[in-house]
């Protein structure tokens, strides 16, 4: 089982969008990370989102590069500020190749958890638009690659 972390595109200000649509630069961030992906030949079962608009926008463009086998899905417990131990629980049942779009400080604390085994770690550097792939090896997850936006044309 692989899991993908994906922080959300950039997106944006409150002031200028209640709903923070993502900006055109989030979009083309999100499109290398897909196209990389897709060009890898990473197979993806699911796409998980916290429905923002932001995260939504960002699964959506994800969705239609790589065409996970079960579709995106709105999951709770995925809010920036939400306890990771509803996601930590499900994980295991899943068996999937599962990618998680998602905001900080969620993503940050969640990584931390899986691979140290305790939230406030600061394992990864997460960025907009950036992908983290984990795999799980025994007990633990291990780090197998991290790529920002910017590393890609």
């Amino acid at each position: 089982m692989s899991l993908f972390l994906v922080q959300h595109g950039e997106a944006m200000p409150r002031e200028l969008d209640q709903d923070r649509h993502l900006t055109t630069q989030g979009e083309r961030d999100v499109r290398k990370i897909a196209r990389f992906l897709s060009v890898t030949g990473i197979l993806i079962d699911q796409i998980w989102h916290s429905g923002k608009t932001r995260a939504l926008e960002t699964a959506r463009i994800l969705n239609e590069e790589l065409q996970p086998s079960e579709g995106i899905i709105q999951m709770g417990g995925l809010a920036p500020k939400d306890h990771i131990g509803e996601i930590v629980e499900k994980l295991p049942q899943t068996g999937k190749n599962l990618m998680i779009v998602g905001h900080l400080p969620f993503l940050d604390k969640l990584c931390s958890f899986l691979v140290s085994g305790k939230e406030d770690r600061h394992i990864a550097a997460f960025t907009n638009g950036c992908i983290l792939c984990l795999e799980k090896s025994g007990e633990h997850w291990q780090i197998i690659f991290h790529v920002i936006p910017d590393l890609l044309e």
